[in-house]
């Protein structure tokens, strides 16, 4: 009987038990992990979200906010924070009346780079050389000259002497005002020295000297201190060529009668070229100049004349 009636209460006991709500055995999980777990609300009312408010902004419902908590409660870790609440501003509704927005402007057509066809009929014009020597007019030229003739106080340079025919070579020296000496190379034996005053012609083989006043000579052009051709020497001829200028002065004053004078100069050098004399006999002498040097002062004693005794040439 007994036996019987402990049956009967541990049957009614197991009824009991099974007829009570199950709690699960992963709810006393909380006990191992590092923070509590808050309960979870048996009953899970839906909200809704405010009128005019966007759906992406809306404030996700309890079950959605509950789901990151059960399973973190299911697998035994902590529960994720919750995500903060992002409140943004509502754009405010267009106005009814409100005209649309223009059309946005077409856009500009490419820009082509394929070059431009040129016109057969218009060829492109050949631009003209440029003449760095601008022609000079006879006036131009004869002051070109003149300011030639007036830029320097020494010189020093080669010759070569055209005539009757026959040619020399030597050196001529020059220091203005007045002093010139023209020094033959052998086997001529001639000297001319000017010192200012006098002109001496040496004949060294003759052991003669033949003196002649400075201002008597058609060589006054060349020593003088200040050259004006056209005021001291009249003017009879200008002849300007593509590279040479020829001015022919005429002077009246030499030994003798009338003699003519033909400068040649050249004007992209700015340097005499030569010069031509024609004497009253019209016998005619050229003289042909070449590296010619300005600058360097000659030997003083070039230029001496000896006025008492003839040249003594056993001594040269």
């Amino acid at each position: 009987m007994d036996r019987t009636l402990a049956r009967i209460a541990t049957r009614t006991a197991l009824a009991a038990a099974l007829a009570a709500p199950t709690v699960p055995a992963m709810a006393q999980s909380w006990l191992f992990s590092p923070r509590p777990i808050a309960p979870v609300p048996g009953a899970l009312v839906p909200r809704t979200a405010p009128v005019g408010q966007p759906a992406a902004l809306r404030e996700p419902a309890p079950e959605a906010r509950a789901e990151p908590v059960r399973e973190a409660a299911l697998a035994g870790e902590a529960a994720p924070p919750a995500p903060a609440r992002v409140t943004m501003p509502v754009p405010p509704r267009r106005p009814a009346d409100l005209a649309p927005p223009p059309p946005a402007a077409a856009a500009p057509p490419p820009i082509s780079l394929s070059p431009v066809p040129t016109t057969p009929s218009q060829p492109p014009r050949a631009v003209a050389a440029l003449n760095p020597a601008a022609p000079l007019s006879e006036r131009g030229a004869v002051e070109r000259v003149n300011a030639y003739l007036n830029s320097f106080t020494t010189l020093t340079g080669r010759f070569v002497q055209r005539a009757g025919g026959r040619q020399t070579t030597g050196t001529l020296y020059l220091h203005r005002p007045g002093k010139l000496r023209f020094e033959y190379d052998r086997p001529s034996n001639l000297e001319i020295v000017s010192d200012g005053n006098s002109v001496a012609i040496r004949d060294r083989r003759l052991n003669t000297q033949d003196l002649y006043a400075l201002n008597q000579t058609p060589l006054k052009f060349l020593v003088g201190s200040r050259v004006e051709l056209g005021r001291d020497l009249a003017i009879k001829d200008v002849n300007v060529g593509a590279d040479l200028v020829r001015v022919t002065v005429e002077d009246r004053s030499t030994l003798g009668g009338t003699s003519r004078v033909t400068l040649v100069y050249d004007p992209s050098a700015n340097v005499l070229r030569q010069w031509t004399i024609v004497d009253a006999a019209g016998a005619e002498t050229t003289v042909v100049l070449d590296d010619l040097k300005t600058g360097k002062t000659p030997d003083p004693g070039l230029f001496r004349i000896n006025y008492e005794r003839m040249i003594d040439t056993d001594r040269r």
